[in-house]
């Protein structure tokens, strides 16, 4: 299933300049013109990813997030949360500790009821971790994630440095 985008922006040109540039990739793609239209579609589309102008008429974009997120129905729930947190910790903590690294990225993806953390550097690598034996980290990471049903990865990316998949179902 392709991701899904709003684009929220009262401004007409800049809409169709931004459908232009997605319409490169494989997703559905709606568009708000207003804070109200934009809760609304956020609502109906449940998008993966909102690109929201700041200044729009009758909800400002800082008003639209602040709503966003007060609803408890576009939060995850506490024990995605909680095993996210503790995976991130982990993630983090190898990154620092043996990566030798000098830039990670992390990204929290949610999409088709799953949530993904992914930790990525331009370090060593994940070297020779085959498996989680032997490495306690990682063994409570990955002990999470079969825990709630999702699953643990930790590989060497084909560019250099280490891949940290952790994702888990969201209701």
């Amino acid at each position: 299933m392709p991701s899904r985008i709003l684009i929220a922006d009262d401004n007409q040109p800049n809409r169709e300049l931004l459908e232009a540039y997605l319409a490169e990739i494989a997703c559905d793609v709606q568009a708000a013109v207003d804070g109200q239209d934009t809760l609304a579609k956020v609502k109906s589309f449940k998008p993966d990813l909102v690109l929201l102008d700041v200044m729009m008429p009758k909800l400002s974009g800082f008003e639209v997030c602040q709503k966003m997120k007060a609803d408890p129905a576009m939060r995850l729930p506490e024990d995605a949360e909680r095993v996210l947190y503790r995976a991130a910790q982990e993630g983090l903590r190898n990154v620092v500790k043996h990566a030798e690294a000098d830039a990670v990225e992390v990204r929290v993806d949610r999409n088709n009821g799953r949530v993904a953390l992914i930790i990525n550097d331009d370090g060593r690598g994940a070297g020779d971790v085959e498996s989680v034996e032997g490495h306690f980290g990682l063994r409570m990471v990955d002990d999470l994630a079969r825990d709630v049903g999702g699953e643990f990865s930790l590989s060497t990316r084909p560019e250099g440095g280490a891949a940290f998949r952790f994702e888990v179902p969201t209701p």
